[in-house]
């Protein structure tokens, strides 16, 4: 529920108030299971093209580099029906999730598909998170957020605790 008002407000709230404050940042940042790690597709790609794999691999590689250069890297973005269809293309998304890999030691942040959606929350005015990354957020963000929008606010103190806790 939380992505989906993410997704409200950015394409139909979002145009309208962009009208009334054109000078206004707005920025969307989800967990890094969101999104690809453009490394870890890169270190795919030897895998991929240098044995011997499908052509339905191939395909699945290459819409991968594809969507991460003409989209911002949200896997939610990649249209569930060709999930569906192409499993290479599936399997390819779970090994390639940023929250596996991105890492600094393994990332270039200023490349990197999270970090550029990072870099982009620490200079929006306003932020569409959840409540985990609510609570985890660098202090270079909040220090210069005037507000972030977080959905189902009523359970915010138990997903707070829940997101700080310690097994």
């Amino acid at each position: 529920s939380t992505k989906n008002l993410q997704d409200q407000v950015i394409e139909k709230d979002w145009p309208l108030i962009r009208k009334r404050f054109p000078d206004l940042k707005i920025a969307v940042l989800k967990g890094k299971s969101n999104y690809i790690c453009i490394s870890a597709l890169a270190r795919l790609f030897n895998h991929v093209f240098s044995g011997e794999t499908t052509t339905e691999e191939k395909a699945a590689w290459l819409y991968l580099a594809l969507f991460c250069h003409h989209t911002d890297g949200d896997l939610e973005k990649i249209p569930y029906q060709l999930k569906k269809w192409f499993v290479s293309l599936r399997d390819f998304i779970k090994d390639v999730q940023a929250n596996l890999h991105c890492t600094k030691s393994l990332c270039i942040p200023s490349t990197c598909v999270y970090g550029q959606h990072l870099h982009s929350a620490e200079h929006a005015h306003i932020i569409i998170t959840n409540h985990y990354k609510s609570v985890l957020m660098t202090e270079g963000i909040l220090e210069r957020t005037w507000a972030m929008v977080v959905d189902e606010a009523e359970r915010f103190g138990d997903n707070v605790r829940q997101a700080l806790s310690v097994n």
